[in-house]
């Protein structure tokens, strides 16, 4: 289940009804579609498909989350607390593999 940043009121999940009676079943409460059809909407919980968007271009907002959190590893850097970050990008991976990042690439030591 995931729920609306802009609407705390509205939650939703990907799984279908008869998705979510095979999970009930499994899990020692057998149920019908239906019934998880009406107890879903009991609970105004909406299903909702994911959708992956293409890239739209420029966002004036792009760089916000990164702005904040290269503020956040300068306050705990100035307080004498380390920090870390870890990439979980697609290239990452594929560096992780081959041993090598784009930094060891350019001579530059990474901890």
């Amino acid at each position: 289940m995931a729920g609306d940043p802009d609407d705390a009121t509205l939650v939703f999940t990907d799984l279908s009804p008869a998705r979510l009676a095979v999970t009930m079943a499994k899990r020692g409460t057998p149920v019908c579609a239906d019934v998880m059809r009406h107890w879903m909407e009991e609970q105004d919980l909406r299903l909702r498909k994911i959708a992956k968007d293409l890239a739209g271009g420029y966002s004036p907002d792009r760089d916000t989350p990164f702005e904040r959190i290269a503020e956040l590893i300068a306050a705990y850097q100035e307080a004498g607390n380390p920090f870390f970050s870890i990439d979980t990008s697609e290239r990452a991976f594929g560096e992780a593999v081959s041993g090598r990042s784009r930094a060891q690439h350019a001579g530059v030591s990474r901890l």
